[in-house]
């Protein structure tokens, strides 16, 4: 989502603290400085890649663990139902389980 916010908002930035036009120039120094829309745009073209490269990763991560799933050939199996359908019920049933939703109720 911070993503997507990020893309929409990077091509509509404009000058709005014209009073902070000019960052980083002085004397002794090369050229007027960054101005603030140039600065606000690299931070968010920054922004936008760090989040890109942590998705990279993540995906690599499901990836290999998706990978390891299908190797393993662990079951993957879904309960799904309206609320109070007996959904926990059916799946202490099939594992034998003697733990209730009232003894995990009584733990919260």
């Amino acid at each position: 989502v911070e993503l997507a916010q990020l893309k929409y908002s990077l091509p509509r930035l404009i000058g709005l603290n014209k009073n902070l036009s000019r960052l980083g120039g002085g004397i002794g120094t090369r050229g007027p400085g960054e101005q603030k829309l140039e600065l606000d745009r690299r931070r968010i073209k920054e922004k936008i890649s760090d989040i890109q490269n942590e998705l990279n990763d993540l995906e690599k991560v499901r990836e290999t663990k998706r990978k390891k799933r299908m190797k393993d050939q662990v079951p993957v199996i879904s309960i799904v139902g309206y609320t109070n359908a007996g959904k926990s019920t059916l799946l202490n049933a099939l594992v034998e389980s003697e733990y209730s939703e009232e003894e995990a109720e009584n733990k919260n």
